[in-house]
């Protein structure tokens, strides 16, 4: 069953309505197989013919939109509710009929399926003269952990990550691990039966079918196969994750080969191994049953802080084990008794001398036909600082998840008021529903193309301005596409800025550039020289001269929302228009880091 409920922004006031799979399913155009074209997954806006009573679609920014999986499709000209009938069930229509010219609706709709919410698309509805300007964004949909490339790049973990069954990323450490380059990696289409060196078939299989249903999952598994001929032994980990903002299943790889091989040689007293044991923090331990004592190779004083009791494992052993620890691990080793298997578990022990360490424990256990415990053969090894490591990095990918969301939030914020700037008296010559549209598709992009930057930043809560402005203004350029306008950029402010300024810094730029390429004649050369630095203040100081004339008037839109903009960051506005040239110096202060 699939729930839509209808909630009004600053109300109590909801519709809910119900429709099973097939009516969901009879209202879609099919179900989404990654082959259609499918819209930006974080808007759809569309322009309502106001003229007519079928509610015609004038224009939309994409035409297929995918919604749990399902596929529906805008058509210029075809009735709204045609297009989208659960729509008219939440009485929508209504709403609109209902609605004033120049105002303005606000409303989230979410949508829950099996009880599990799936999608959360805030929708505002502004109603001018001649039409409805529909503007919608997800703000809700699951989020996967999120994990900057450079972050990635520093890892010692053997990272891989799969967007459609393609891989779109690995680090040199999983190149590594399974001798190949990442220039061989990145782009290998996978599929079934090709035994890739990094997951069973079945296993990625599942991992794809439960990222394309929006399931978390976390499966591992152990794996051996072939690299370069030698037969290897991983431990694979399947999670999923967003890379890029898109979902995709992540991939981290561990080579065993060499700590099975350590699992059997272990117990060899040659001197050739006893410096083996003691470069990998190895202690040994032997002990039969019929003979209460236990022996320990000399590494226990170096792991364990004091000298063994030699009375049995578990007063030099299980007994240091941490409360929280404690009973997984009798669960565990009781199974592999019962079970009569070799005895592996991890587990954290405070020594004697109060440390905390992270301990691997491997235990050949010999049984008489009775099943009766003959001998109990093993070791530990002190794995602290590779497991302090793996919680760092850890650690650190739960602050940029939390840093990530709180930017998202920001963003969105940042854009509905940009949005309650429009006054739709303003500009009524000029001020179509497209423009709003389009101008709002715009700055989305360009938030979405902001945001990508920042997550590539090592630090995600304070921004190097010459690191990622550059290749933001690189890539505005390079979409926008225009031969006629000489754009003389330079990013000189090398400072770090919190995320907050970076996003506004980069929509104060976004702006200035869409409304002098909006506004520019198509048949004369224009320059555009625009200079980002620091003033004797340490401001961030935006100097914009520009042949373009008529921008930016005193009344107009735009220059409220850049004044706007300008505000968030206590700053300063002055724009010179004269005959020949437009003058904008704007001067920004800094969020602290």
């Amino acid at each position: 069953m699939i729930k839509f409920i209808l909630k009004f922004i600053g109300s109590e006031e909801k519709k809910e309505v119900f429709i099973d799979d097939q009516t969901f399913f009879d209202y879609s155009n099919g179900v989404d197989n990654g082959i259609n074209e499918s819209s930006d997954s974080d808007s759809a806006n569309l322009i309502l013919d106001l003229g007519t009573n079928d509610y015609k679609i004038k224009y939309s920014n994409s035409f297929n939109h995918v919604v749990l999986n399902h596929i529906f499709k805008f058509e210029i000209n075809q009735p709204f509710f045609e297009s989208l009938p659960i729509f008219k069930d939440l009485g929508l229509k209504e709403i609109l009929e209902n609605m004033e010219e120049n105002s303005e609706c606000k409303f989230n709709i979410f949508i829950f399926q099996d009880d599990v919410l799936m999608h959360n698309f805030k929708i505002t509805i502004i109603r001018t003269p001649h039409s409805y300007v529909c503007l919608s964004s997800s703000i809700g949909n699951k989020y996967f952990k999120q994990i900057s490339p450079r972050v990635l790049k520093s890892s010692s973990e053997a990272i891989c990550f799969i967007q459609d069954k393609v891989i779109v990323y690995v680090n040199n450490s999983f190149a590594n691990l399974i001798s190949k380059s990442v220039e061989q990696l990145e782009g290998l289409k996978l599929y079934p039966g090709m035994n890739f060196p990094g997951a069973d078939d079945n296993q990625l299989l599942k991992a794809f079918n439960d990222l394309n249903e929006g399931k978390y999952f976390y499966h591992n598994q152990d794996l051996k196969t072939k690299v370069n001929g030698v037969e290897c032994s991983f431990k694979i980990f399947l999670s999923a994750m967003s890379y890029k903002n898109n979902p995709a299943v992540l991939l981290t790889a561990i080579d065993v080969t060499k700590q099975n091989l350590l699992n059997e040689i272990s117990f060899n007293n040659n001197n050739e191994i006893q410096t083996l044991r003691s470069i990998g923090n190895i202690a040994v331990f032997k002990q039969k049953i019929n003979n209460a004592e236990i022996t320990w190779s000399p590494e226990y004083l170096t792991i364990m802080g004091k000298l063994p009791t030699y009375k049995s494992l578990k007063s030099d052993l299980f007994d240091y084990i941490i409360d929280e620890d404690k009973n997984l691990f009798e669960k565990t080793w009781i199974k592999f008794i019962r079970t009569k298997n070799d005895a592996i578990s991890e587990f954290r022990i405070k020594n004697d001398e109060g440390k905390l360490k992270y301990l691997y424990l491997y235990s050949k256990i010999q049984y008489e036909n009775n099943g009766k415990i003959v001998s109990i053969n093993g070791f530990i090894q002190d794995r602290t600082e590779i497991n302090e490591s793996r919680y760092k990095l850890l650690n650190e990918l739960d602050q940029r998840e939390n840093a990530i969301k709180e930017m998202h939030y920001e963003s969105q914020k940042i854009l509905d008021n940009i949005l309650n700037q429009t006054d739709l008296k303003l500009n009524t010559e000029n001020f179509s529903p497209k423009f709003i549209v389009e101008k709002s598709q715009n700055r989305r992009n360009a938030l979405n193309l902001i945001q990508e930057k920042i997550h590539e930043s090592p630090n995600i809560s304070s921004i190097n301005v010459i690191d990622t402005l550059n290749p933001f203004i690189k890539v505005q350029l390079k979409f926008y596409n225009v031969t006629n306008v000489n754009f003389n950029v330079k990013v000189l402010a090398n400072i770090f800025v919190s995320r907050k300024t970076m996003i506004i810094l980069a929509l104060i730029i976004n702006e200035i550039i869409d409304n002098i390429i909006r506004e520019v004649s198509t048949y004369q050369e224009e320059e555009v020289i625009m200079r980002v630095d620091l003033n004797v203040q340490k401001h961030i100081s935006i100097f914009v001269e520009t042949s373009v004339t008529n921008i930016y008037a005193q009344s107009d839109l735009s220059t409220k929302i850049l004044k706007y903009l300008v505000n968030e960051l206590k700053g300063s506005l002055k724009i010179k228009r004269k005959e020949f040239n437009t003058l904008i110096d704007i001067f920004l202060e800094q969020e602290s880091v």
